[in-house]
C-alpha cells in the first residue's frame, strides 16, 4: 500500500477510535410527563399532595435509577411517596437552620451535587419506581404526601414553593461509575403551597345539568365549607346570591354542622333571585372536608323578576338549560386554636 494510502487508513482507523466511545455513551432525558401537579391552596394544619410523572423524554436512550430529588418548603413535611400500591424510598438529606439561608446547601449524595436552600427548606431523596427507564415506558406518576403545619410556621395567604427535579442517579448505564458516567439532572418544577383557613365548594343536583321549568321541578343546591384542622372561626356567614332566574323554595334552607345556634341573615322573598344567608356562631375544624354545610331547594320559573320568559332568556343568551349560579360565599372570624384573643373580622371570601 503506498504511503499517502497507509496515512489516510491510519486516520481513519484513528477517528473512527475517537468516534466510537462518544456514539456509545446514551443521552437519557429525565423529565416529566404532564407537570407536576397538586398542592396550591391548601389547609393549614392538614396534609396536602402532589404528584409527578417521571418520564424519559429522550427518543431512544435508557436511563438507570430513575429518582426525585424535592426541596420541600418551610412549615411543610414530606412523609411519604407511593407509586401504584408500593411506597418508594424517602431520604431526608437535610434542613436550612440559618436565618439567612444555606447558600452552600446540602450534598445530593446520589449526583454529587450542591443544592442551595433558603431558611426551613429541606433537601429529600425519592427512590425511583424502577432500575432503569426506558423512552417506551409510560410515564410513571408518584403521589407525594405532605404535611403543613400551623400558622406558627406556614403563615396563612403566604406562598411558598416545592421544588421538584428528576435525576438518573446511574445516568446512561446501569454501572455506578460517576466517573466516566455521571448522573445526568433534568430540570426543577416548582409546585406552589398557600396555607388558608377554609376552602369552600358548591354544588348542584341536577341530572345532566338540566332542569324543567316550575316548582314542580325543584333542584337542590349544596354549599360546603371546609375548616382547617383545629381552627375555631366564630360569626361564620354561609350563603348565595340567586339570579333572577331562580326561585327560592320557602322553609328549604337547612344547615349542618354548626354545633351553636343558626341565625338567618338573609332570606330571599316571593320574586326570583334574591339573597340567601344562615350565620353558624361558631365553629371548629375538623379533618373532615364537610365542617359546615348549607342546602337549599330552588327552581326555575316560568318568568324571571322582569316578567320575562326565563327559557327564553337562557336561549338568547347561549347558556346551558340550568342557570349558572354564584359561586357562593361566606365571611368569618378566626380565632386560631393557639391564640385565645377576641376574634378579628377577616376578608369577604
Amino acid at each position: 500500500m503506498p504511503v499517502s494510502a497507509r496515512r489516510y487508513a491510519g486516520l481513519a482507523l484513528l477517528g473512527l477510535a475517537v468516534l466510537l466511545p462518544v456514539a456509545a455513551l446514551a443521552a437519557p432525558v429525565p423529565g416529566f410527563t404532564p407537570a407536576p401537579a397538586g398542592a396550591g391552596a391548601v389547609l393549614t394544619n392538614e396534609p396536602y399532595t402532589a404528584q409527578a410523572c417521571f418520564d424519559n423524554l429522550s427518543p431512544t436512550d435508557t436511563g438507570y435509577q430513575p429518582k426525585y430529588q424535592v426541596v420541600v418548603p418551610p412549615g411543610s413535611t414530606l412523609n411519604s411517596a407511593h407509586y401504584l400500591s408500593f411506597n418508594l424510598p424517602v431520604q431526608a438529606i437535610g434542613t436550612c437552620n440559618l436565618a439567612g439561608g444555606c447558600p452552600t446547601g446540602f450534598v445530593n449524595p446520589a449526583t454529587g451535587a450542591t443544592v442551595p436552600l433558603q431558611f426551613g427548606e429541606t433537601l429529600v431523596l425519592v427512590g425511583g419506581s424502577s432500575g432503569s427507564f426506558a423512552p417506551a415506558q409510560p410515564p410513571a406518576c408518584v403521589s407525594l404526601s405532605f404535611g403543613l403545619g400551623d400558622a406558627t410556621v406556614a403563615p396563612l395567604g403566604v406562598t411558598r414553593n416545592i421544588a421538584i427535579t428528576p435525576f438518573f442517579a446511574f445516568g446512561a448505564d446501569a454501572l455506578d461509575n460517576p466517573q466516566s458516567d455521571p448522573p445526568i439532572v433534568g430540570s426543577p418544577t416548582t409546585l406552589g403551597v398557600t396555607p388558608s383557613v377554609i376552602r369552600l365548594t358548591k354544588a348542584i343536583a341536577a341530572p345532566e345539568n338540566e332542569t324543567a321549568t316550575g316548582p314542580n321541578y325543584p333542584r337542590s343546591f349544596t354549599l360546603t365549607l371546609d375548616i382547617a384542622n383545629a381552627q375555631t372561626l366564630s360569626a361564620i356567614d354561609l350563603g348565595d346570591v340567586l339570579p333572577d332566574t331562580l326561585r327560592y323554595v320557602a322553609g328549604s334552607a337547612v344547615v349542618t354542622g354548626c354545633p351553636g345556634p343558626v341565625e338567618s341573615v338573609a332570606t330571599p322573598g316571593a320574586t326570583p333571585g334574591g339573597t340567601l344567608a344562615r350565620r353558624c356562631a361558631t365553629d371548629t375544624g375538623t379533618t373532615a372536608g364537610d365542617d359546615l354545610v348549607l342546602t337549599f331547594q330552588a327552581y326555575v320559573p316560568q318568568n324571571d323578576a322582569s316578567a320575562r320568559p326565563s327559557s327564553h332568556r337562557r336561549r338568547r343568551a347561549g347558556r346551558s338549560r340550568t342557570p349558572a349560579l354564584s359561586p357562593g360565599s361566606t365571611t368569618r372570624r378566626t380565632r386560631p386554636r393557639r391564640d385565645r384573643s377576641e376574634p378579628r373580622p377577616t376578608r369577604r371570601r
